[in-house]
């Protein structure tokens, strides 16, 4: 896997983390990572969402699922995400480092 896909869904848990209980759009989440220098197109962001969702790091708002992704209103992080973030936790596909 690679190191960059890992540090975008740190980035997305910690933009989720900062929205929280609001949560983020795709839309959204793709213009914060573009304010980081990260231009991926939306079916990235998503695929990275569908990622956190089947970890249980992230849940989807606003629709029933199942679902398809591009389809749910937002995205909110769960506490098994907060526990992730505050290093409770690890996992090899999610990295945070660089991202102070």
């Amino acid at each position: 896997m690679k190191s960059l896909e890992k540090q975008v869904r740190g980035l997305i848990l910690k933009f989720l983390e900062q929205l929280y209980p609001d949560g983020a759009t795709p839309a959204f989440l793709e213009g914060l990572l573009a304010d980081w220098q990260v231009f991926i197109c939306r079916r990235e962001v998503l695929e990275h969402l569908k990622f956190l969702i089947n970890r249980g790091y992230v849940e989807a708002k606003g629709i029933k699922l199942p679902a398809p992704a591009d389809k749910v209103e937002k995205f909110v992080i769960t506490p098994k995400g907060k526990a992730l973030l505050s290093g409770e936790m690890m996992d090899a596909g999610v990295s945070f480092e660089g991202l102070e």
